[in-house]
């Protein structure tokens, strides 16, 4: 692993993270790879969410979802109808 150091660390900054990490009962250490672990997480998470929020794919109407929903279940059951027919087909 890579080691950090952080410098210049006001020292009521410094009290208060060392008390939020005897809190959990926790290292300091440990309490702050946790901060930059959740911070990192958060950031991905935020790129992902606009990544799909920017989407032109997500720019269409209700009306065009429910329709490519309803083509998507009659497609499904056309299918269904000619695996039921195969298989009847195939009992006789």
């Amino acid at each position: 692993m890579t080691a950090l150091q952080i410098r210049d660390v006001p020292e009521d900054l410094h009290r208060t993270l060392a008390e939020q990490a005897n809190e959990r009962n926790i290292s300091l250490q440990k309490y702050l790879l946790e901060i930059l672990e959740d911070s990192a997480r958060l950031s991905r998470q935020q790129k992902a969410i606009q990544e799909i929020v920017d989407s032109p794919s997500l720019n269409i109407s209700h009306e065009e979802s429910m329709r490519a929903i309803s083509e998507g279940r009659r497609e499904l059951d056309e299918r269904a109808e000619r695996l039921v027919q195969h298989i009847q087909q195939n009992d006789n």
